[in-house]
């Protein structure tokens, strides 16, 4: 009733962006039932239901399958962050086939939100390394603790190979709840090998807003991460990028801006390749930062393509 309340003067009711059609994390009666909740609600109070660039990812219960199949169905309109995401859906029985596929709604960003590079002459490189609250993929608690400890170990290793190489190391993280603990965990690891974080080589700096991330992020000259809007805003700050991907929609974007070579999987990764492939990208580095931009501006226009089609007739005449 609440909800049936709050959206009497609503003429649409927008699901924009984010990986939401899941049932990973909060099973049937979490997000799944609310936008079915929410969807039909609308429908009830006749606004026009919108998923804009909405991202598709594990649905596994047949239930949820059938929610989320409702709830688009019941849509006015539809389009999808990647090619991956419509092919999900389709593998369920759901007809998007002539929905468009239409970039993150990160990209919509206004352009007076996004800081200009760091210009860092006469300093060390910085290297910004995303950290993932990783447990493994449908891992038992014992075997999830295995593969936490190896994650942190891999990543303080590749660490510790850029600082005795003279880069600095910028942590970044893409999500405060899950990914903030690790933080103290991989500091621990690291600091039993070397003393780099008294040192000042390594950059760890809190962060609890999208603008302090981007703020961080102007200031690498590349970024290996996995979290999705780290590799993102990254590659649209046209700073190069090599993903340690946890899902498809990773390497879909790398894919967008010609940087397919440069992902792994983070189910085996390995860091020798992981090595290989910093070294092959920071000598290609200067051939990537002259095609990036163009590429960026070509993903914000058609982001803003949609936004101008999605509500022009909301305008006042």
């Amino acid at each position: 009733m609440k909800a049936y309340r709050s959206l009497r003067s609503a003429n649409r009711l927008v699901m924009a962006g984010t990986g939401m059609i899941t049932d990973d994390e909060t099973g049937i009666w979490g997000l799944p039932y609310e936008i079915m909740k929410w969807t039909i609600i609308a429908k009830l109070r006749r606004s026009k239901v919108f998923f804009v660039s909405v991202g598709v990812e594990r649905v596994r219960h047949k239930i949820t399958k059938w929610i989320f199949k409702l709830a688009l169905h019941l849509a006015d309109y539809r389009s999808f962050r990647d090619v991956e995401s419509k092919r999900r859906l389709l593998d369920i029985g759901m007809p998007v086939g002539k929905d468009p596929v239409c970039p993150d709604m990160a990209f919509n960003l206004p352009r007076s939100e996004i800081p200009a590079a760091v210009k860092k002459t006469g300093q060390l490189p910085v290297i910004g390394v995303g950290l993932l609250d990783y447990v493994g993929q449908g891992s038992d608690e014992k075997n999830s603790e295995h593969q936490f400890a190896e994650y942190i170990q891999k990543m303080a290793d590749f660490i510790i190979w850029l600082l005795e190489r003279d880069y600095r190391v910028r942590i970044l993280i893409g999500d405060i709840t899950f990914d903030n603990p690790i933080r103290p965990i991989l500091k621990e690891c690291i600091e039993r090998r070397v003393a780099a974080y008294g040192t000042g080589q390594i950059i760890d700096d809190p962060i609890d807003s999208v603008a302090e991330l981007l703020k961080q992020l102007s200031g690498t000259d590349l970024v290996v991460a996995s979290r999705f809007h780290n590799i993102l805003l990254a590659l649209m700050l046209n700073i190069p990028a090599i993903s340690i991907s946890y899902d498809s929609k990773n390497d879909a974007i790398m894919r967008e801006y010609g940087l397919s070579q440069y992902c792994q999987n983070i189910e085996s990764l390995d860091v020798s390749r992981l090595i290989r492939q910093f070294i092959e990208l920071w000598k290609s580095a200067p051939d990537h930062l002259r095609r990036m931009p163009e590429k960026t501006e070509e993903i914000r226009q058609a982001s803003a393509a949609q936004c101008e089609a999605v509500f022009a007739e909301l305008r006042e005449p």
